[in-house]
């Protein structure tokens, strides 16, 4: 089922063809409304869908426990097509009664409810005279859970013919259920004529049996229990029955059993949860046939045990792509595919020599016990290179309330021994048939068929973190190009403090060819620092001396050089080395953005988007120099296409809402946001709730609504809700207040842009002397950063305002270099216009502190 840790996982999205139905859950056997839909499953990021995963018809959702069935949609829909309309027009063609019931069946089968209940009119006017139609009727509206009205088509099939089995049998179980069991016992003394059960199920019986037995009408009981121990001999065999007539026998005062004496069985004698009755006859012929049985059970046993030993299975699986020869020294070779590859082998010590995508050797036993070979259902697995993520699901089926299946995992192992294993890569079964009451445990060892990223949300789900980073280390050893997994390492290992550890395992693949850009862009991100940057240029420049012409390599060592003519001069020289190089492109159009050049910049992110469309980041820059460059239309356009499909993607929906504003229609924005706050609402999911609350937020913002921000998150205990109040109050002008939300010295803050933000507000504001104390921290912390925070650090100490080559050399993201501008227009009060003027043209984030950058760029 769909999971999310920290806003990231998979989630369905979307609710269409609902269709409801009363009806008792196959699951937790609750009566309760079940409900089918179309959805679509996604991947999402921080709750954003990122790409879908595929379109599925959730089947009878239960309410009560959440259990449901999910098939694929495409299938389940061109499956109804087929048989809904096949049926349908055969039914046109050859309008029967037979078909008719055939059409009826095919509509309840796919739980078209709805179009089931409108041809049922058609049935009832077209046969109103057909008692086959109305017993059939009678029987479809029972099976979906509908007593009351599947009554009337019973009564009616047994006006039109009072003869007909189902129409007595239908209309007798009614009364049961009202307590009229005489009544009932009438309809059905067809089933007490001799040789009934081999014409019809004798259900109705039992039912009116036990209907009798509970009102105390025990003498009734007896005769009924005695019919169906006349027609079913082996029934007084069941435990369950015997109990039945037991219980009327005692409430009766009976002293003779109508029951026949017990014989002995060995079936009984070894039956599974005591389910043997009466005692067994013992005598001295029986016990000497019992010694000679279990003597030749003796011997098959040992027999079998042999044969067992000498005929184990071996499981060889691998993930690469590209076959591999696997030799089991002595016993021959095999090789592998995308499935699971079995070698009968006896028990004992071996040495396997694989070849093929990697060349490795692995000794390993396979051996179990004497009675382990008949009892503890084992398996071993050679996995290829550790390279197949292994998955064992424990489930206990139960006759109620089953409990959730349990999984654990392997990988990274080369060799696997696991037992108790019932299922050795084969699905577990649905449901299977047990007795009331009991349960019964299946487990399947499989491989791991989703994306190892969703394993990986597990594992942070359930606080296993370490075991989530070994996770992420085998994967990208495997896998390397896999980004998502290298995003979710880097997010996870570094809060952690596994900085060494990161680090460490980055450097490992910073030598792969082709060269892995986003490996060394994580590398680089660790230590922004002049410094390490100086180390890895010496580096990069090694490198190119053996590739002078290897593009990615131009571009990473333009990302550490020191002076920005030279990070320019090496992106260019990527993109002319290879036009395909999207970081480099992107690279170039970051450049742009940051001198407020959104139309050369435009260009330049589109060719990057185009070549990595699912780079989230490059998308994003690509939407700012769009919006920069007021291309609203195309964008609204887009926007409201996305939200057709992804209805409740709440970072699309905040996009759109900010494009609205910017135009001046902020009255639709607010709208907009509130019909989408309704069907979040819907949803009764928190993580959905929390992006909600968040859109509201950004809207008050966006909107300059301050005083009404404030008012609502006065008394808010998360996070982001503290900051918004924070950030309302400072837009107010009520920096006091401000000050006893986050502190000045308020611990683990080392964010330079949010001293700086402040700084302004309180200049703006006459507070001179307060601006320049949280001026002069945000300075320190810039200095801490790479070369272009230190040299936006080194402008800012300046009591000169800086030149336009100067400004120009500070390549960072636009809402932060707006900042700077921003702070320059406030101290050098000769080039105010000039800076303030670029600071509007960067000051592109609706979000804060967009409008404390417009105010205070509006004051002289």
């Amino acid at each position: 089922m769909p999971s999310t840790v920290n806003g990231i996982g998979t989630h369905y999205y979307g609710k269409k063809n609902i269709q409801k139905r009363t009806s008792a859950c196959h699951s937790c056997g609750r009566t309760v409304e079940l409900v089918s839909y179309d959805t679509r499953l996604w991947f999402v990021v921080f709750f954003i869908p990122i790409f879908p995963l595929s379109r599925k018809r959730i089947l009878d959702y239960c309410p009560a426990c959440t259990r449901h069935y999910a098939v694929e949609a495409d299938k389940w829909e061109t499956a109804k097509q087929l048989e809904v309309s096949g049926a349908q027009e055969k039914f046109r063609t050859e309008p029967t009664a037979d078909n008719a019931i055939a059409a009826h069946q095919q509509l309840l089968h796919f739980h078209q409810v709805d179009e089931a209940a409108e041809f049922q009119k058609t049935m009832t006017a077209k046969f109103a005279d057909n008692a086959k139609v109305h017993a059939y009727l009678g029987a479809a509206l029972a099976h979906i859970g509908k007593l009351d009205e599947a009554k009337p088509f019973y009564v009616r099939a047994l006006e039109l013919r009072p003869d007909l089995p189902e129409a007595r049998i239908g209309v007798a179980l009614a009364h049961i259920r009202e307590g009229k069991l005489d009544d009932a016992r009438k309809l059905l003394d067809f089933l007490e004529q001799p040789g009934a059960s081999k014409l019809y199920s004798l259900e109705g019986l039992d039912k009116l049996a036990r209907a009798y037995q509970n009102a105390s009408r025990h003498d009734e009981a007896l005769e009924i229990f005695s019919v169906i121990q006349r027609e079913l001999p082996k029934v007084a065999e069941e435990k369950w029955f015997r109990n039945l007539v037991a219980k009327s026998e005692k409430d009766s005062g009976r002293r003779e059993s109508q029951l026949p004496k017990v014989k002995f069985s060995w079936k009984r004698i070894f039956a599974a949860g005591g389910q043997s009755v009466g005692k067994p006859q013992v005598t001295w012929r029986s016990l000497m046939i019992v010694g000679i049985i279990l003597g030749l059970i003796g011997v098959g046993m040992a027999i079998s045990n042999e044969y067992i030993r000498r005929h184990r299975k071996l499981h060889i699986v691998s993930g690469y792509k590209d076959p591999a020869l696997v030799e089991i020294r002595g016993r021959g070779a095999v090789r592998t595919s995308r499935g699971a590859i079995e070698m009968i082998l006896p028990e004992g010590r071996y040495h396997a020599v694989i070849n093929g995508p990697l060349k490795q050797e692995v000794d390993f036993e396979i051996r179990s016990g004497y009675w382990g070979r008949w009892f503890d259902d084992p398996a071993w697995v050679l996995n290829v290179g550790g390279s197949v993520l292994l998955e064992v699901a424990r489930a206990v089926y139960a006759s109620h309330d089953s409990p959730p299946v349990e999984y654990s995992f392997a990988f990274g192992e080369p060799f696997r021994h696991f037992t108790g294993i019932t299922h050795v890569f084969q699905e577990l079964p649905e449901s299977v048939q047990l007795n009331s009451g009991s349960t019964r445990t299946l487990t399947g060892l499989n491989t791991f068929r989703r994306e190892p990223s969703m394993l990986f949300h597990y594992f942070t789900q359930n606080r296993n973190v370490p075991e989530a980073l070994r996770l992420a280390e085998w994967r990208l050893r495997l896998q390397p190009d896999d980004d998502m997994m290298l995003t979710l390492y880097f997010a996870h290992a570094l809060p952690r403090g596994e900085t060494a550890r990161i680090e460490k395992f980055l450097r490992s693949g910073l030598t792969n060819r082709p060269v892995l850009v986003q490996w060394h862009r994580y590398y680089q991100n660790m230590h922004r620092d002049r410094r390490h940057n100086a180390e890895l240029a010496a580096e990069y420049d090694a490198q190119l001396q053996v590739e002078p012409t290897n593009s990615a390599l131009m571009y990473l060592r333009g990302r550490v050089s020191d002076k920005p003519a030279d990070s320019r001069m090496w992106f260019q020289r990527a993109c002319d080395a290879d036009t395909n190089n999207a970081y480099a492109f992107y690279a170039r159009g970051n450049d742009r953005m940051a001198a407020g050049d959104w139309a050369s910049a435009k260009p330049l992110l589109a060719r990057a988007c185009q070549l990595r469309p699912k780079q989230i980041e490059f998308n994003e820059s690509l939407r700012m120099a769009r919006v920069a460059l007021r291309d609203y239309d195309a964008l609204e356009k887009e926007l409201r296409e996305q939200l057709k499909t992804e209805t409740l993607n709440s970072r699309a929906m905040e996009q759109l809402c900010d494009v609205l504003v910017a135009q001046g229609r902020s009255a639709e924005a607010i709208e907009t946001a509130r019909t989408f706050q309704i069907a979040v609402g819907r949803e009764s999911r928190g993580n959905l709730a929390e992006a909600s609350r968040n859109l509201h937020q950004h809207l008050l913002y966006v909107t300059g609504d301050f005083a009404t921000l404030e008012k609502e998150t006065a008394n808010a205990k998360d996070e982001s809700s503290k900051y918004a109040h924070f950030v309302a109050l400072v837009e107010l002008g009520r920096f006091d207040e401000a000050m006893k939300v986050i502190p000045f010295d308020e611990k683990g803050l080392v964010n330079p842009f949010h001293f700086l933000d402040v700084a302004i507000a309180l200049r703006a504001a006459g507070k001179a002397d307060e601006s320049s104390r949280w001026l002069a921290r945000g300075i320190e912390l810039l200095d801490k950063g790479d070369g272009d925070t230190s040299r936006a650090a080194a402008v800012l100490r300046k009591t000169t305002p800086p030149s336009v080559a100067e400004l120009e050399d500070i390549a960072m993201p636009p809402e932060s270099k707006a900042i700077v501008v921003a702070t320059l227009a406030q101290m050098h009060a000769g080039s105010h216009g000039e800076f303030a003027a670029l600071a509007r043209k960067l000051n592109i984030a609706a979000g804060y502190p967009h409008h404390l950058i417009e105010t205070a760029m509006a004051a002289k």
